[in-house]
């Protein structure tokens, strides 16, 4: 299945608007996944980009700077997109807290911004679904990941310095992937396994298009 996999996450990447369930998904199959044509994000470039996050390093060991929307609107309006001061979290039993390295932007993520979704993500709204970064606490439950890994997850709320991540939604990083890359996998990656987990038959020597006509 590795041999047509990548080819749908690219496909998966300009269509994919939010992650559906799907009981025979797991996040930690998409390793092998292939970068998608998305908003990446590098935490060290967001000043760049945001005018947010100002200095990275933290002003105390126990605060952070992460994005905000307070009220709805196009997210690139930095009157819409805000940054806030908060203390680091915690993991709790099955989290892990990563320092965000890269943060995937996907479509979900403008759409909740613009308020089109208001009872599923009502304000304030904290952006970014994907990321990619380094562990540095693990819950008391967490036994797959230790300090120091790299890894790229899947949740919601990662557009910041810091982020917690439940344990079932991350995945090691592989080696030869910058941040960035790691960090456009997790939605899309899922999206695609969720449509060939739904398409019986699919051999590993046949080729799976998404596309549309008119």
């Amino acid at each position: 299945r590795s041999t047509w996999r990548k080819g749908a996450v690219l496909a998966c990447a300009a269509i994919v608007f939010r992650l559906p369930h799907h009981p025979r998904t797991s996040f930690s199959q998409l390793q092998g996944g292939s970068l998608a044509r998305r908003q990446i994000l590098s935490v060290a470039s967001l000043t760049s980009v945001t005018g947010g996050l100002g200095q990275l390093a933290l002003a105390t060991s126990t605060e952070m700077r992460r994005a905000v929307v307070r009220r709805y609107g196009d997210m690139s309006n930095p009157q819409i997109l805000e940054f806030e001061t908060v203390p680091v979290p915690m993991p709790q039993g099955d989290e892990v807290l990563l320092r965000v390295k890269a943060v995937g932007l996907n479509p979900i993520d403008f759409k909740i911004a613009a308020g089109n979704l208001p009872t599923v993500a009502p304000l304030p709204v904290y952006p970014g679904a994907d990321c990619s970064g380094i562990v540095e606490a693990v819950g008391a439950n967490v036994s797959r990941f230790q300090v120091g890994d790299k890894v790229m997850a899947s949740g919601y709320g990662f557009l910041g310095e810091f982020a917690v991540a439940k344990d079932a939604k991350l995945a090691r990083k592989p080696e030869a992937w910058s941040f960035e890359k790691a960090a456009a996998l997790p939605c899309v990656g899922l999206t695609a396994q969720v449509v060939l987990d739904a398409s019986p038959g699919i051999k590993a020597s046949e080729v799976v298009i998404v596309g549309a006509s008119g």
